[in-house]
């Protein structure tokens, strides 16, 4: 998602899968195109779990606060119940 107003761009739930990708180099020439392409962006929000920090890192993200809700189930044939 991009602001117009203000550019920002936010990052979300970013994966390599299969074949495993691990080492290859694929994940890293990933974030280096993100990261030249919206470079000059007020901000740049990457979400993604904490065992992954230590990659994104080295591409000069910063830990920061933040909350937020998962659905694990979203996707596989549930449907929300908005009857409270």
């Amino acid at each position: 998602m991009i602001n117009e107003t203000s550019p920002c761009l936010f990052l979300t739930f970013c994966e390599v899968v299969k074949p495993d990708p691990r080492y290859s180099g694929v994940g890293t020439h990933l974030m280096k195109l993100a990261v030249s392409h919206f470079k000059g962006y007020y901000d740049i929000v990457l979400i993604t779990n904490p065992d992954k920090g230590t990659f994104y890192k080295k591409f000069g993200f910063n830990e920061i606060y933040g909350m937020h809700i998962r659905d694990f189930t979203y996707g596989k044939g549930s449907t929300p119940d908005h009857t409270a």
